[in-house]
Order: C-alpha cells, then sequence, then structure tokens
C-alpha cells in the first residue's frame, strides 16, 4: 500500500503530528528521513497511509508547523518517492 512520508522542521512537530493523526484514527508513525530526502535540518518525518494526506495538512495548519515537503512513497525502488507538496502551500 502506497504511503506519505511528511518532512518536519522539528523532532517535537514529527511527533505533535503522528499523535494528532492517531487520535483522528490513522496510523502513523515518526521515522528517520530517508536519505534521498534528507534536506539540512531536522531529519525527522511522519509515515502514514496515503488517504491521511487532506487531513495531515489540516493539522499542520492548526497546530502552525511547516512542512518541508510531502511525498508518496510507492514502494517501488526505482520511483519510489514522489514529490506532492513542496510544504510552501501548506
Amino acid at each position: 500500500m502506497e504511503g506519505i512520508i511528511i518532512l518536519l522542521s522539528s523532532s517535537t512537530s514529527a511527533v505533535r503530528l503522528k499523535d494528532a493523526l492517531a487520535k483522528k484514527g490513522f496510523n502513523a508513525k515518526v521515522i528517520q528521513t530517508p536519505s534521498r530526502l534528507a534536506k539540512e535540518g531536522c531529519n525527522y518525518s511522519v509515515k502514514t497511509v496515503s488517504f491521511a494526506l487532506a487531513e495531515a495538512e489540516k493539522i499542520i495548519k492548526l497546530l502552525g508547523m511547516k512542512s518541508r515537503g510531502i511525498y508518496l512513497d510507492t514502494g517501488i525502488e526505482k520511483m519510489r518517492y514522489r514529490p506532492i507538496s513542496s510544504g510552501d502551500e501548506i
């Protein structure tokens, strides 16, 4: 199943988003940002199911967090991570 990886600006933001998604009934976990996606700064992300995207974007905005990008994890190695959002439009 495809999932999404949400890059965040801090480990605290990652935990807050994971907890908020869990309260809404979505399975989510904090992971180390995959090296292919890592940018400078925090290397923590939230991985969750793709159908949680709209709720995750809403929570990020509501809690005043900053996303550094959202990627679709297809699980197919050659094209594994496809950008969904740069984070600027959230």
